[in-house]
């Protein structure tokens, strides 16, 4: 008994207090937003540990149980923390006739969120072509029975511009979303080095463009995450620029959304440039050893176009836009999301993790205080101790991604409302 207190204690405290530790990186930034995902079970873990440490006399197994437990519950109040952000920008009223139904009862519960599996998902459409390649979507319509919003969510992942496909960590959030109404569309879009900035761009509005066409629904929203929040932001607060419209749509085409959802967003790249030097190209043979392991790792996962492959850290925005930030200082500011914000940008929720060390937070606080400027209805909603991507692990049990959803669902309701 005391080997099984002990042992409960020790991974409870070495697990939870991963959260406590800021600037993480890599596959210890990985390891941090797991530890945040268990931390429900981490803190049971540490209570059994530190109760069977006092049933068997043993101070050790008693204070790191306690300690786990401890930590873990902390992380699961200050991610659960409730807010007024919706109050603030749409009154104190806000949930006023709204459907309750849309979304979940409680920010966290210990019982694990239930992810619908009932969906109807029609997959592989083409939504666009683009110099010879399909662009394709998969459209997932709520379960039989349930009553639909009249929301169309184009869903446009991640992955630095260079990596990703539709599906993957997304997909527990499209089943989400449909259970509660309304349509997702989750798009692929051209990646690095098929398309560079503005082509990805254009994709998402490409996309907009297809849903206004072929989905019955009244409004549609953006929701995307890091890269992907930076072009959904692009498409929504620049629907209209020339120089970002698809050339073969007419000039005429309505390309505006409703409504945005931004998941710790790149939204100035001006802040990038500050620590630049500091992601100049590492050299020796562990780092050439990483760099080919990574380029195994997304080959195999099949996460890269044709011609593509691993790119280092400090090697992705020059990649993306053509240039070095100090050559091409223009198409950096073109590029900011934070350039192209007027008083007609539609409603948004930013989303970002306080420990993010990819993106800091200061792109969303940034972005958070133009919109303010220009009066446009903005709610940023922070997670501390929580990195980059929080949200991909674990969902049904995770707090971070739990809370997430809490505000994404409330968000979504109120803009079906307006």
């Amino acid at each position: 008994m005391r080997t099984v207190a002990r042992l409960l204690a020790l991974v409870s405290s070495m697990v939870s207090v991963l959260t406590l530790l800021p600037g993480l990186r890599g596959v210890a930034g990985t390891a941090k937003s797991i530890a945040g995902a268990l931390s429900p079970i981490t803190a049971l873990l540490g209570g059994i540990g530190a109760l069977l440490g006092l049933s068997v006399r043993d101070p050790a197994a008693t204070a790191a149980g306690s300690l786990g437990a401890a930590v873990a519950a902390r992380h699961i109040a200050l991610t659960s923390r409730d807010h007024n952000g919706l109050e603030a920008v749409f009154g104190p009223e806000w949930e006023a006739g709204l459907d309750r139904s849309r979304w979940l009862r409680r920010r966290w519960s210990p019982l694990p969120v239930r992810i619908p599996r009932d969906c109807e998902t029609e997959q592989g459409l083409v939504y666009a072509q683009v110099d010879g390649n399909a662009l394709h979507c998969d459209v997932w319509q709520p379960p039989a029975g349930t009553p639909r919003s009249g929301l169309a969510v184009i869903t446009v992942h991640g992955g630095a511009w260079h990596y990703g496909q539709r599906g993957g960590a997304m997909r527990p959030f499209c089943a989400l979303l449909t259970g509660r109404g309304h349509t997702v569309i989750d798009i692929d879009y051209r990646l690095v080095p098929q398309a560079h900035f503005p082509g990805q761009v254009m994709d998402v509005k490409r996309a907009v463009a297809w849903v206004r066409q072929n989905v019955d629904a009244d409004r549609i929203i953006l929701y995307g995450g890091s890269a992907g929040a930076h072009l959904a932001l692009m498409a929504a607060y620049a629907p209209e620029h020339p120089d970002l419209h698809p050339p073969e749509l007419s000039p005429d085409t309505e390309l505006c959304v409703d409504g945005i959802i931004a998941a710790y967003p790149p939204t100035d790249m001006s802040l990038f440039l500050a620590d630049w030097e500091r992601r100049q190209p590492r050299t020796g043979a562990v780092n050439r050893l990483q760099a080919r392991i990574a380029d195994y790792v997304v080959r195999q996962q099949g996460i890269v176009p044709e011609g593509g492959g691993y790119v280092p850290l400090e090697g992705i925005l020059p990649s993306f836009f053509g240039g070095t930030p100090d050559a091409i200082p223009d198409v950096y500011r073109f590029g900011s999301p934070v350039e192209h914000v007027t008083r007609n940008a539609p409603p948004t929720l930013l989303i970002h993790g306080d420990d993010d060390h990819l993106v800091p937070v200061e792109h969303s606080l940034r972005l958070y205080d133009v919109l303010c400027e220009h009066g446009v209805p903005v709610v940023l909603t922070r997670y501390p101790q929580s990195g980059h991507a929080f949200d991909f692990f674990l969902v049904p049990i995770s707090p971070p991604a739990r809370s997430m959803m809490y505000d994404v669902e409330r968000f979504l309701a109120r803009l079906a409302a307006i």
